[in-house]
């Protein structure tokens, strides 16, 4: 297995290396420190990233405010710097298989909004990948809290 670890903030990619580090696993990781978004979009430009399995994305969710707006439906399209459209646009220039870290308030028609990759024709139907469905979510709970902390989407082959 081979990972390649990306995030924009120096300081975190340090934290991921040593975690690596601890774990034994760091020869397995290529950390790059730049902006995910823009190596995605630029993944084969240089011939660089030729087979990627999957991608893992979690993007930021909007600042300190997304906490202050409680448990209303969190707007994949208003995230920003980039839209949950735009992150999958770019994650699927890399690989059909992605999975997506959100906050518990994402919404499944907001979810299923971000398959259209997936679309083969005009209309509404999905090309299964592998025999799949094209997403499933998951509510991540942790430790005894009755109350889901985040959402993972999974789409493509990874469901």
């Amino acid at each position: 297995m081979y990972v390649i670890a990306v995030d924009i903030d120096h300081v975190k990619i340090g934290l991921a290396r040593n975690n690596a580090r601890v774990y034994g696993v760091e020869q397995y990781i290529e950390f790059i420190h730049a902006n995910a978004m823009t190596l995605m979009q630029n993944a084969y430009a240089g011939g660089r990233l030729r087979c990627v399995d999957a991608v893992f994305c979690s993007p930021p969710w909007g600042g300190p405010g997304y906490a202050a707006r409680g448990d209303e439906d969190f707007d994949l399209a208003g995230m920003k710097p980039y839209t949950g459209e735009q992150i999958m646009h770019a994650a699927m220039t890399v690989s059909r298989n992605v999975a997506v870290y959100l906050p518990r308030s994402t919404s499944l028609a907001g979810l299923a909004q971000l398959v259209h990759p997936f679309r083969t024709t005009e209309k509404t139907e999905l090309a299964p990948v592998s025999g799949s469905t094209m997403l499933e979510v998951e509510r991540n709970h942790f430790k005894q809290e009755r109350k889901a902390k985040a959402t993972t989407a999974y789409f493509g082959a990874l469901v």
